[in-house]
């Protein structure tokens, strides 16, 4: 089953389930325009904190600090890991869920309303904003307590908590646009969280002081197939 850039799977499931209706019936913004505002926002807000994982972290901290080509390359690698791995799990998931949007409930019986033209009315399930944001706090707040990238103390505190404050922001307006149901921002907050806090971790950084075994992911193309692998020496 594949999933082209900018279209919609096709539509398997909608409305509601668990706490959804009520949490959005609370949060979301009722002013289609003020929506529409909040969702760009949300679409500004998360790729940029990739950049910051990947490239300001990645690249101009921890060479400027550690004074090392190797330990940049290294924590870009791990980056671009991460987000990769949160990145596949989400279209892979829109791609069989085909969960409708909430803002698309009704269109059937208002052909006339403008909004209801989105290409990916059935990528609800789950949110990828989500996924990537916490994603991208997961990366900066592990890079800053491993490495440390800005010589620890307040510096490192501090950038960490941006990051959980802007994933958290880029959530909240997801639900608040009516973008995606409650149930799908958790879920793929709980992806991201699981991509950027313990992935690092689990390939790379260890635990505890614990050294973690050699692991690797990365693109794999043949004749035949088109994919991820994961090479690994414990």
């Amino acid at each position: 089953m594949g999933l082209t850039l900018g279209t919609s799977p096709e539509r398997r499931w909608t409305g509601g389930i668990l706490f959804d209706d009520s949490v959005r019936d609370t949060v979301r913004l009722e002013e289609p325009g003020l929506q529409d505002r909040v969702a760009k926002v949300s679409d500004v807000i998360y790729p940029l904190m990739a950049i910051y994982a990947v490239v300001i972290d990645s690249g101009l901290v921890a060479w400027g600090i550690h004074g090392s080509s190797d330990v940049a390359a290294q924590t870009a690698v791990i980056s671009l890991q991460s987000l990769t791995l949160a990145g596949a799990i989400t279209i892979t998931a829109i791609s069989f869920a085909g969960r409708q949007r909430p803002r698309e409930l009704g269109c059937e019986d208002d052909p006339t309303n403008t909004r209801c033209d989105d290409p990916g009315s059935n990528k609800s399930f789950f949110s990828g904003h989500s996924a990537a944001a916490f994603t991208a706090a997961g990366l900066i707040c592990t890079h800053h307590a491993e490495l440390p990238l800005y010589g620890g103390g307040a510096g490192d505190v501090v950038a960490c908590s941006l990051g959980l404050f802007a994933a958290t922001t880029v959530a909240a307006f997801r639900v608040m646009s009516d973008s995606h149901w409650p149930t799908d921002v958790a879920l793929g907050s709980t992806v991201g969280a699981v991509s950027g806090f313990l992935v690092p971790r689990l390939l790379h950084y260890g635990f505890g002081g614990s050294t973690p075994g050699r692991v690797a992911i990365a693109p794999m193309l043949t004749p035949t197939a088109r994919g991820l692998t994961l090479v690994a020496a414990f």
